[in-house]
């Protein structure tokens, strides 16, 4: 199983508009990442391209990686939510013993 974070090749990515060396100035420009600034396990077997099953595989790693982190934070934001609850809740029954309105 492939455990690397990739978050932080995501995070780091530079996405570029270009063409191609022999394409002429009115092309239609492409989107991509340059080779040499990715992982190899993303580049194909010469390393002058990327492997797109890779690259796809990686990037449902990434959603995988985010969506973990996204179950974290509601699971985090729920306890807050109910010691929130909570907390109102006491500061109401300590208004209430002092009487304060």
């Amino acid at each position: 199983m492939f455990s690397e974070d990739s978050l932080d090749v995501f995070r780091n990515a530079q996405i570029y508009t270009y063409r191609r060396l022999n394409d002429d100035q009115f092309a239609f420009k492409q989107l991509g990442m340059m080779i040499d600034e990715t992982p190899s396990i993303l580049h194909g077997e010469a390393g002058d391209s990327f492997d797109l099953y890779a690259l796809t595989a990686y990037m449902g790693k990434g959603i995988k990686d985010i969506i973990t982190i996204t179950d974290k934070h509601g699971d985090e934001i729920n306890w807050l939510k109910i010691e929130n609850q909570y907390l109102k809740q006491k500061i109401k029954q300590l208004e209430d013993r002092m009487g304060v309105a």
